[in-house]
C-alpha cells in the first residue's frame, strides 16, 4: 500500500529481503517465549502472505499465547476465516482506508468490497458459532485523503460490514 511504512513509498521493507525467519526459527522463538506468556502481535505488513501463516497462528494458539494481527483483508477468504475462529485467535485488524471510492484509490478497484465482505463474513460465523474471537477492529490510517472524510468513511464501513466491527482505531502515519 502507498502509504506502508514497511513496502510503501520510501518504505524500509526491500532492506529486510530474504531476512525472514523460517518457520523452525519462528517455532523456537515462540517456544522462548511461551513461558512469558506474551501478547503477540503481526503487523508491519501482510502476515498471511506467509505460506505457513495459519500454521504459526495455529501453533501459537496451541501454546496458549493470545495472539493478534492486522491484514488488509484481501487475502483472508472464507477458508481462512473459518480457521480463525477455530483456533480461537483473539484479534483480527483490518485496514481500511476510507469510503469505498478513497479505500479502492489506494488500495485497487473492487477491494474496498472485498474487505468488507471478509469482515461481515468473519462477523457472521462468530455470530453463528456464539463466540467472541476473534475481536474485529478496523484501522483507518490518517492521510491527507481522509481528512474531512472520517464521519463519511467510518458510516461506509459500518454499512459494508453490518456493523460488524468491534472496534474502530484511527492511527497515525509512522
Amino acid at each position: 500500500c502507498k502509504m506502508c511504512w514497511f513496502h510503501g513509498e520510501g518504505g524500509i521493507g526491500d532492506r529486510y529481503a530474504k531476512s525472514e525467519l523460517t518457520g523452525n526459527e519462528v517455532s523456537k522463538l515462540l517456544t522462548q517465549l511461551t513461558p512469558y506468556k506474551p501478547k503477540i502481535y503481526l503487523g508491519g505488513s501482510e502476515p498471511l502472505v506467509r505460506k505457513d501463516a495459519l500454521s504459526i497462528l495455529e501453533e501459537m494458539k496451541y501454546l496458549g499465547l493470545s495472539v493478534l494481527f492486522t491484514t488488509n483483508g484481501t487475502l483472508f477468504n472464507r477458508d481462512k476465516i473459518k480457521e480463525a475462529v477455530r483456533l480461537g485467535i483473539d484479534h483480527v485488524i483490518f485496514s481500511i482506508d476510507g469510503d469505498q471510492k478513497l479505500h479502492d484509490e489506494i488500495r485497487g478497484k473492487g477491494v474496498f468490497k472485498e474487505v468488507t465482505t471478509n469482515i461481515r463474513e468473519l462477523f457472521e460465523l462468530k455470530k453463528e458459532r456464539n463466540c467472541g474471537k476473534p475481536m474485529i477492529s478496523v484501522n483507518i490510517t490518517i492521510t491527507p485523503s481522509i481528512v474531512g472524510h472520517l464521519e463519511k468513511s467510518i458510516r461506509a464501513i459500518k454499512d459494508a460490514t453490518r456493523d460488524g466491527a468491534d472496534f474502530y482505531r484511527i492511527h497515525h502515519l509512522w
